[in-house]
């Protein structure tokens, strides 16, 4: 088929779509929040806003990850003072361990009647009802031993394989959107219902400003006949998908720039190769189209991405 040809039909699609009727039945059932995408501000620190709840008394609640939550017994001996930083050499101990209440009094901070302190290990939130001095100090003993990680992030592709009508009716809803994340979800739920199909998806946890590389690779073995003579041919490697990143996280620690390159081969035709090489701007754990293969002359692939911020700490 002529190119200029083919590209004129598909362009004749994606009008064909745009004019559809948005009353009728489409194939993705794409939710968008008509407000757009706004982050929640950061707060300064972890405290929730204080309530009173009894005379002379307030209760507060701390968001303190188990991990850091445990390692509060070996402060002991440096953290007797709630606005001295303590050392962060310290050794794994091996005493019991202490309720809140009595770690908070061994740093300094004292329990009048009435006031306690209690840890729920699940939701990993620590409730204070405290005078308003003694929660001053409270907040500033748990600031003193907070601990910062490293951050690392969370590198998703997704290549989907969809009738070629519904990749432009997608195409046609990202037109105005910088994020794609309805889209993407919309795409899951036909795989779930057996009309597209998830074919990989290759996977990288990194560190922000380092490349990173995953890769499936296909190894074919040549057959070998009886009358062959001499050492036995080598295999042959064909890499199905590969995916290589150089991801970086923005100063918000919210934006993420993805410098991304991926190949990839259908295992019934790896003879076939797909690539893309793309750089692109994305929020922390949302969703973008990156671009599309086309696979015969019905069907299409799409490729969906991903970058999601974690943390070791809180």
């Amino acid at each position: 088929m002529i190119p200029g040809f083919r590209f004129a039909i598909l362009l004749g699609l994606l009008f064909s779509v745009a004019s559809c009727d948005r009353n009728e039945e489409t194939f993705f059932d794409i939710q968008r929040d008509e407000h757009g995408f706004i982050p929640e501000p950061q707060l300064a620190d972890n405290a929730s806003e204080t309530e009173v709840v009894g005379e002379g008394l307030m209760k507060a609640q701390f968001y303190i990850p188990e991990s850091v939550w445990t390692t509060f017994d070996s402060y002991k001996e440096d953290a007797t003072d709630p606005f001295t930083t303590p050392s962060r050499s310290f050794k794994p101990t091996k005493l019991p361990r202490s309720t809140p209440q009595e770690r908070l009094e061994e740093a300094g901070i004292a329990f009048a009647e009435g006031a306690y302190a209690r840890y729920d290990d699940k939701a990993e939130i620590l409730t204070i009802v405290q005078t308003s001095e003694q929660m001053e100090l409270v907040e500033a003993f748990l600031e003193s031993i907070h601990v910062d990680f490293e951050k690392q992030i969370l590198a998703v592709a997704e290549i989907y394989r969809v009738p070629a009508l519904a990749a432009l009716e997608v195409m046609e809803s990202i037109r105005s959107h910088g994020d794609h994340t309805p889209e993407r979800n919309a795409v899951l739920e036909t795989v779930r219902s057996g009309k597209s199909e998830l074919l990989t998806v290759p996977t990288i946890l990194c560190r922000s400003g380092q490349r990173a590389k995953t890769s499936e690779i296909l190894f074919e073995q040549p057959e070998i006949h009886a009358d062959d003579e001499g050492d036995a041919p080598e295999s042959r490697q064909i890499p199905l998908v590969e995916m290589e990143t150089d991801i970086v996280l923005g100063a918000d620690e919210y934006t993420v720039d993805a410098n991304l390159q991926l190949t990839f081969r259908s295992d019934d035709r790896p003879e076939v190769e797909r690539a893309l090489a793309v750089q692109t701007t994305l929020h922390d754990g949302k969703w973008q189209l990156l671009g599309s293969w086309n696979v015969g002359e019905n069907e299409m692939m799409l490729i969906f991405f991903s970058a999601s911020v974690q943390s070791l700490g809180y």
